[in-house]
């Protein structure tokens, strides 16, 4: 069944994407608690969240290939403009960390948790 919704849902995605850009590159908060490699959870989780958001709105394996590729490469270019800013250092471990999260919500989604959107709307909207 097709999402009914499905441009608000590809809209929220966008917004999703443009924070991840946005809190990639700006200056990091000074109060976070310094845990070791705490960031890396917070990098798995956006980069899960995100891979697992889009592969419910389409699920035609080669467009969901797309956007696995598209989020890995986002990844790895962002940690790569945050080493040409002063602000912000490139660290592999995050790139990593950003591949590991989008296969694990890609490989996830191949059959299980990839209709939670569609679920979310036959909850909302019974009838046609």
């Amino acid at each position: 069944m097709p999402l009914r919704l499905k441009k608000i849902w590809l809209s929220l995605g966008w917004l999703l994407i443009l924070a991840i850009i946005i809190l990639s590159l700006i200056p990091p908060p000074g109060h976070l608690p310094s845990y070791p490699h705490l960031d890396k959870l917070y990098h798995f989780i956006a980069y899960f969240s995100l891979m697992l958001w889009f592969a419910q709105i389409d699920h035609t394996p080669s467009i969901r290939l797309k956007y696995m590729t598209a989020f890995i490469l986002l990844g790895i270019g962002l940690e790569i403009l945050q080493g040409l800013s002063p602000l912000r250092n490139t660290d592999g471990l995050d790139a990593l960390v950003n591949i590991l999260a989008v296969l694990s919500a890609w490989r996830l989604t191949q059959h299980r948790f990839s209709h939670g959107l569609t679920q979310l709307e036959r909850l909302f909207f019974i009838s046609r």
